[in-house]
């Protein structure tokens, strides 16, 4: 599974300006707090997240989209608001050890106005396509679901499908006509062609969790259907996931201002024990009116997680030494190791072996990241 935060991060960073708070009264604030309270099924909402919604300028945008609006934008702006609430609350369960402000971790950088009203845009338009429309009409019979209804029915559709589609993919024998293969080829026939055998899974998302969901589905059936259009081209405007959410509910995914990619954190120890080596980047997608300071500030934070302070330079014989022991490895023994390094080496010759063994080892973290283990 992979985390979803690819199109729905909040953060401290988000847009508006302090004019655009001071439009908004307490009052507002406080009626949009209790209507999202009911909409959510809750006799209150906690305080620490609230405050933190505050902060990042979200109930503002959402006051004002929300005050004087027909029924059914209102009802997406608590849908809206209530996604990223139960996400909070999700990640802060205990309100006493830790609050939203503390978090340290990098986030996307929710749209600005004109970003707002693009994904507005991008979403009304992807609405009127004819697989979408078509798929809301006669599959949905024309009534989006909520957000917390989407597990329940996928579930029901897989139920319904009966077994899902395999897929076969095989290298045809040189000189074969297509146009003569038997429609029925046995599995040992297909095993002596090295096939392929897959499954498509429709990627989805659940109330209160941040990771994607998949689900097996069956050519032909409405998940089928459904997992056509998110392969579509909308994909490129949003993740698999997400379409999924939006194809289902309607709500209007954001177009971030800036968003990051990157190795999470608390899976470092794990690259210990990857037997392939798995480099950490941090990767940038931003809007082009972003300024170099903007960008630099979102790096910085980004960057300060995976590799806090400053990059020291190696020189050139660590750097050597680091590839000389994966190039080499341990030959018998230390003593052996370093003997042959000397020869290779003569420039830089140890007459230790525990020296060697230990400026090679370190080379080897500091160049890749992971301790180096023997064979």
């Amino acid at each position: 599974m992979t985390h979803w935060e690819d199109d729905w991060e909040d953060d401290e960073e988000a847009g508006g300006d302090d004019a655009d708070w001071a439009s908004v009264s307490d009052a507002d604030c406080a009626d949009f707090r209790s209507q999202l309270a009911k909409h959510m099924r809750r006799s209150e909402l906690r305080d620490d997240i609230w405050e933190d919604l505050t902060d990042s300028r979200h109930i503002s945008e959402w006051v004002k989209d929300w005050k004087g609006a027909d029924l059914r934008q209102q009802y997406r702006v608590l849908e809206e608001a209530a996604v990223i609430y139960r996400r909070k609350e999700k990640r802060y369960p205990n309100a006493t050890k830790r609050g939203p402000s503390q978090d340290t971790k990098p986030r996307d950088i929710p749209p600005d106005k004109r970003l707002w009203a693009l994904s507005q845009i991008l979403a009304i338009e992807a609405g009127k396509r004819p697989d979408v429309a078509s798929f809301r009409e006669e599959v949905l019979g024309g009534k989006l679901l909520a957000f917390e209804d989407i597990e329940p029915w996928i579930e029901q559709q897989r139920q319904q499908q009966g077994n899902p589609t395999v897929w076969v993919t095989v290298p045809l024998p040189e000189g074969t006509d297509i146009l003569r293969i038997s429609s029925k080829p046995t599995l040992v026939e297909l095993g002596k062609l090295h096939g392929r055998f897959a499954t498509d899974l429709l990627p989805y998302l659940i109330t209160g969790d941040e990771w994607v969901h998949y689900v097996p589905v069956r050519h032909g059936s409405p998940l089928g259907r459904l997992y056509r259009i998110v392969k579509s081209d909308l994909s490129k405007v949003w993740s698999e996931a997400v379409v999924t959410l939006f194809v289902l509910t309607g709500i209007v995914p954001p177009i971030p201002k800036a968003r990051v990619r990157m190795f999470d954190p608390a899976f470092l120890p794990l690259l210990q024990h990857c037997p392939n080596y798995i480099p950490m980047r941090i990767r940038l997608d931003v809007d082009p009116r972003m300024s170099k300071d903007e960008v630099g500030k979102f790096y910085a934070k980004a960057r300060k997680q995976l590799f806090p302070g400053d990059d020291k330079p190696m020189s050139d014989k660590h750097l050597q030494l680091g590839v000389f022991l994966a190039e080499h490895g341990k030959q018998g023994t230390w003593e052996a190791t370093m003997d042959a390094w000397n020869v290779a080496h003569a420039e830089w010759c140890y007459t230790n072996y525990r020296n060697y063994c230990r400026d090679a080892k370190r080379a080897y973290e500091r160049i890749t990241g992971r301790q180096w283990k023997e064979d």
